[in-house]
């Protein structure tokens, strides 16, 4: 339920660290129950329902569903473009999830640059909005110090930030 209303088995065994085979006989139930499905177009496991994937969802405690949101975002970050698809967007959604379990500065910084990039390619867009969800998440994901540290990375996301307020309408944040 964390990976989303649909999932591929690969990013569940790459997730669970299962093989393959155990991976598939553990979604055998929910397919019989009729809880998940087959997508047809992408030959993903998909839920039947959002409420169904609400009800898994909720079941799961705040530090699982983090720790899980944490390593689906690690595997999607790890898998970038590959196989032509852009996780950019999935990958720091997941992430920021569970930034919350982040100790190393190193990936700190890692999810500032992830959400960073996420923004400019919303921005792109004209999505100024969600650019600055991005980079506002960009910006809590720096770690104490980071002015000091990396302060070339902290201000382009402050400033982007700002920008995006600004042509979003939000003019006392940008200022």
């Amino acid at each position: 339920s964390c990976a989303g209303r649909a999932a591929s088995v690969e990013l569940l065994v790459d997730v669970t660290g299962r093989p393959e085979a155990e991976v598939r006989a553990a979604l055998q139930p929910a397919f019989r129950e009729g809880l998940l499905g087959i997508d047809p177009a992408t030959g993903e496991a998909r839920f039947a329902h959002d409420r169904v994937q609400d009800a898994a969802y909720s079941m799961l405690a705040a530090e699982r569903r983090e720790e899980l949101h944490l390593r689906i975002g690690r595997v999607l970050a790890s898998r970038g473009g590959a196989g032509g698809a852009d996780t950019t967007f999935d990958a720091a959604d997941h992430l920021n999830a569970g930034a919350r379990r982040l100790r190393i500065d190193d990936e700190r910084y890692e999810l500032a640059r992830l959400n960073h990039r996420a923004a400019l390619k919303a921005k792109v867009s004209a999505a100024f909005g969600p650019a600055l969800a991005y980079l506002r998440s960009g910006l809590a994901a720096l770690p104490p110090g980071a002015w000091e540290a990396e302060p070339e990375l902290a201000m382009t996301i402050q400033r982007e930030a700002a920008e995006c307020a600004y042509l979003s309408g939000d003019y006392a944040l940008s200022d």
